[in-house]
């Protein structure tokens, strides 16, 4: 919308206890790879942090399906600075009022 919207991201990491450590950054460098995150952009209509991925997916697109990918659906996933200076990341709420949305929750029984 023209007033904004959320921004958010995403995140993986690996636990310096993790039984499977060596596996979790396989996990890891598997999903980041341009590859990967072109297949995950095209799946789940996000962006990708990827660079490669994210200017190569118009590209990425066309080949896969025979004709070239909207403009606007790509600037939806790819949001351009303009764009993105009127969205607000999600920050951590203060303790009190994730305690009220956790009880507000509970009480609908969800």
């Amino acid at each position: 919308p023209k007033e904004g919207s959320n921004w958010f991201v995403d995140a993986m990491c690996v636990l310096k206890t993790a039984q499977h450590k060596e596996e979790a950054e396989a996990w890891i460098n598997f999903i980041a790879s341009t590859e990967s995150n072109l297949a995950n952009m095209d799946y789940i209509g996000y962006a990708s942090p990827n660079l490669e991925a994210l200017e190569g997916y118009p590209a990425y697109y066309e080949e896969t399906y025979g004709e070239p990918l909207n403009e606007e659906r790509y600037e939806i996933m790819a949001a351009p600075d303009d764009v993105l200076a009127r969205c607000e990341l999600y920050t951590n709420l203060p303790a009190d009022t994730l305690t009220l949305y956790n009880d507000l929750w509970t009480e609908l029984g969800i």
